[in-house]
Order: structure tokens, then sequence, then C-alpha cells
């Protein structure tokens, strides 16, 4: 079993020797990122998971224009999955020229 509730030992260890076995001076956003993880699956450990759920919430409630609050629950309903949003995307790629994203002047002109 790991000690603290931390994802790695030694990794812990390392961070004693570079605070000097003091914990108030390692950086909160350092710390949560040493938690382990909250379910198996899961990447962030209680503090980080609560602390980004909370910001999304906040969020989510001072967002005059967040789309519960614009459409009923019927438009809702209508409003394409992001399985759909997806599919439209990608089926689309192909209309895209394949030097779309290139930048010319560095030495690439007519080159592949």
């Amino acid at each position: 079993e790991e000690e603290g509730g931390y994802n790695n030992t030694d990794l812990v260890s390392v961070l004693e020797n570079l605070y000097g076995n003091d914990i108030e001076k390692v950086d909160s956003y350092v710390g949560t990122l040493f938690e382990k993880p909250i379910d198996r699956d899961g990447l962030f450990g209680p503090s980080l998971t609560n602390s980004t759920r909370d910001q999304i919430n906040r969020l989510r409630t001072g967002d005059r224009f967040w789309f519960e609050k614009v459409f009923t629950k019927d438009e809702i309903a209508a409003l394409p999955s992001l399985t759909d949003v997806v599919k439209l995307v990608c089926s689309g790629m192909d209309k895209f020229p394949e030097t779309f994203f290139r930048v010319y002047g560095y030495g690439n002109e007519g080159g592949s």
C-alpha cells in the first residue's frame, strides 16, 4: 500500500528531499499531481478533481449564455449529439486541400 494517499512513494521521496521534508513548502498544484487517482481509470486525485469540478460548476453557473439557460429542454433534445458532430466534421475532411496547413516561405515551397 502506498503511503499517505500518494501515487508513487519514490517521487514523494524526491519531493521530501527537494523541500527539506517540509510539506508546507510544496506548491499545492504540484502536490495534487502526486495524489492517487480517485478511481482505477482516473488521472487525478481528490483535490484536483474537486477543484476542477468546482471551477466548471462556477463557470456554468456564471455564464448567462450557457446552453441550458438559453434553450428549452425540447430544443436541447433536438441538438445533434457529439457523435453526430464528429461524423459530420470527419466526413468533410476530404474537402480540405492537402496543403491547407503548409506554411510557405520557410524553404518548403513546391516541396513535399
